[in-house]
This record gives C-alpha cells, sequence and structure tokens, in this order.
C-alpha cells in the first residue's frame, strides 16, 4: 500500500513538472542541494567554494550568502558570480 501511494506521488509530481523547461526542472530539483560559487571581478576571480546547503540571493542586491564547505562559516559575497548546482 504504501509503495503505490509512493508511487502516485512521483506520477503526480512528474505530471506537475511536465509542463517545465528543464531550466525550471533543474531548479525545483536543486532546491536545497549544496552549490558551487565563483565569483569576478575585473576578470579576477576572487572567490571559489562550495556550499554546505542552499545558496541564497540578497533580496534587492547582487549579493548571495551561504555556509562554505569545511570551514561551515557564513560567507557573503556580491557582484557577478557563476553558482552550480
Amino acid at each position: 500500500v504504501i509503495l503505490a501511494i509512493k508511487n502516485n506521488l512521483s506520477d503526480i509530481f512528474a505530471m506537475l513538472l511536465g509542463g517545465c523547461s528543464d531550466a525550471e526542472r533543474g531548479k525545483i530539483e536543486a532546491i536545497g542541494q549544496s552549490g558551487h560559487i565563483e565569483c569576478w571581478s575585473a576578470g579576477v576571480k576572487y572567490y571559489e567554494g562550495t556550499s554546505t546547503g542552499k545558496i541564497m540571493t540578497e533580496e534587492h542586491t547582487d549579493g548571495w550568502f551561504f555556509v562554505e564547505k569545511g570551514s561551515n562559516q557564513l560567507i557573503r559575497v556580491s557582484g557577478p558570480c557563476v553558482i552550480r548546482n
């Protein structure tokens, strides 16, 4: 019975995502996952690291914040950054 419910939920979830683009699905699937971030200024990489969980954006700014894997410190960066999940 539990397996049938789980399969039905999977089917419903797949139907809901069926109308999404691959980028939209990727964004949904990446929720809560760690990510890799690189930040650049004037063609120079000034930060590269990996988060322990989701990389969050600072509202109304070009800033990002996350907990850094390895150091467990809160890191805040701003400017042009590339984030990969």
